[in-house]
């Protein structure tokens, strides 16, 4: 290949190179551009899953507390019905015995042992002592009576502050139930709304994620035909140095042949002559 030719050919490959490399960094650009797209979609799409994960242990541990404020409610409404039950009872009892002839029973007593003192250390006829125990008997059934009374009386004392204290806690434990629930629903109402958004995010990720993937072959098939190129623009440019220096040197070689005959013949040398003989000494 002559100079001209490789002259030629680096010009025209320089100006393909040049065109290649405005058209790679456009496509840079632009790759770039549509990569902050996705970065920006996929940072919302990774907030979106981590607040669904966050949503749902909170749910998962709201729901495992409703199920164990569910059964302690449950156990709170059987202690509410086994105190229903014995206030029941107890009233039941008390229609049994009955207390519309209630006393106080240490009256009774006193007046038992008073009336067996009598007996014991006083002389009185066989009837009369025969009426006094009569009347000690009766005094001691109605003594046992009113004592059984006495203990209804404290059972449903007892039943009845137990039945309001249990259907207090019962009362609490249901609405704290309701509560956790209404709490548990939200956050499943929640995820779901975070379910449909992380869909969408990732239909219109789809188009975007194609777009870059088919602008960055583009680069990378620009960036492999620019390299080719500039192989090619190297190797010219090599070429026409080494054209361009041997035609250099033939142009010194000439010259000196002609001062060194200048020279035999005893001519004159001028500046340009020894120039050129100098030139000659710095090639070799």
């Amino acid at each position: 290949m002559n100079q001209p030719e490789a002259l030629e050919q680096l010009k025209s490959k320089r100006k393909e190179l040049s065109a290649l490399k405005a058209k790679l960094s456009t496509a840079l650009r632009v790759k770039e551009e549509t990569f902050k797209d996705l970065r920006s979609i996929r940072d919302k799409i990774k907030s979106r899953s981590q607040k669904i994960t966050n949503l749902k242990q909170e749910r998962n541990a709201l729901t495992d507390e409703v199920k164990k404020l569910k059964g302690e409610r449950d156990k709170l409404n059987d202690t509410v019905k086994n105190a229903a039950t014995m206030r029941k009872q107890v009233d039941e009892k008390k229609k049994d015995i009955g207390n519309d002839t209630y006393q106080d029973p240490r009256k009774i007593k006193i007046l038992i042992e008073q009336i067996e003192r009598k007996i014991e250390t006083e002389v009185m006829p066989f009837n009369k002592e025969q009426e006094l125990n009569k009347r000690v008997k009766e005094l001691k059934a109605e003594y046992k009576k009113i004592s059984e009374l006495g203990q209804i009386f404290q059972a449903e004392k007892v039943a009845g502050k137990e039945f309001v204290e249990s259907r207090k806690k019962a009362q609490e434990s249901h609405k704290e139930v309701q509560e956790k629930a209404h709490d548990s629903q939200e956050k499943h109402v929640e995820v779901n709304k975070m379910y449909e958004e992380l869909k969408s995010l990732r239909e219109q990720e789809k188009p975007i994620n194609d777009k870059f993937s088919s602008q960055k072959k583009e680069f990378e098939d620009l960036k492999v035909q620019a390299d080719a190129i500039q192989i090619q623009v190297s190797e010219l440019s090599k070429i026409c140095n080494e054209v361009e220096d041997k035609s250099f040197k033939d142009q010194i070689v000439e010259k000196t042949t002609a001062v060194k005959e200048k020279l035999k013949k005893g001519g004159k040398l001028t500046t340009a002559d020894i120039l050129a003989l100098q030139a000659l000494d710095e090639r070799d």
